[in-house]
């Protein structure tokens, strides 16, 4: 069974330390997988459905931005984050749930937030439990609720607070902890 958890105190802010970071295919590599993936829907029949309507010239330039989204992607934690960056932290009501967002202009979207959920496993035959944290990005796509659409469990990393408090990692990522 499952048991919502309340946050204990983490800060205002997280300052990004460190992550592991991807590394993205070369231009010629990203350019082959895609032609794989697209094959004669490129130029061929049913192309003029997409963005580039059947010309070679503009999915080259599609799949270009796509390759230069992905490079910038692969360089910030879950698409997101730059190190050094400072990231808020807003608790949600129900204290179980933090998220990391993107402000600007004193406002943010689903796309541009990371969720944590925390919550105590509780297991019966045999007894047990313990603490584990869920982590989720969304799309940019929201019902007319103004909900995500689409979003994305990234699994359960571990969560390891230091002994002062000051320190958070999450997974591969390790964060400052900034109170104000």
């Amino acid at each position: 069974m499952r048991f919502d958890v309340a946050w204990g105190e983490v800060g205002t802010s997280w300052k990004l330390h460190s992550f592991k970071e991807c590394h993205p295919p070369t231009w010629d590599g990203y350019l082959n997988e895609q032609r794989a993936y697209w094959g004669t829907r490129i130029t061929g029949r049913g192309s003029e459905n997409f963005s580039w309507t059947g010309s070679e010239e503009k999915w080259l330039e599609y799949t270009r931005r796509g390759y230069e989204n992905y490079v910038v992607h692969c360089s910030k934690w879950h698409g997101k984050f730059s190190k050094g960056e400072l990231i808020p932290v807003l608790r949600t009501e129900g204290k179980n749930t933090i998220k990391l967002c993107i402000v600007k202009n004193e406002m943010t979207t689903w796309h541009n937030t990371i969720e944590l959920w925390l919550f105590k496993e509780v297991s019966f035959f045999p007894p047990h439990s313990e603490l584990k944290w869920e982590l989720y990005t969304f799309s940019t796509l929201v019902d007319h609720h103004g909900r995500p659409t689409n979003y994305w469990k990234q699994g359960t990393p571990s969560v390891a607070f230091s002994k002062n408090g000051s320190k958070v990692s999450i997974g591969d990522a390790s964060f400052e902890i900034i109170r104000t």
